[in-house]
């Protein structure tokens, strides 16, 4: 099972960020990271016989 990612995606600029913080620090505006979540695609299972 794959966990899922959440990346902060800014309203203003569209950076892309790892971590919330209360400023983008790419274009400086405040309050303007959003949560998005990623769904990874999980690999095949492979049999263990």
């Amino acid at each position: 099972m794959v966990k899922a990612k959440t990346q902060y995606i800014c309203t203003q600029c569209s950076s892309i960020h790892n971590k919330w913080a209360g400023q983008c620090s790419d274009c400086g505006d405040w309050n303007c990271l959003e949560e998005t979540v990623i769904q990874a695609l999980s690999s095949p299972k492979t049999s263990r016989f």
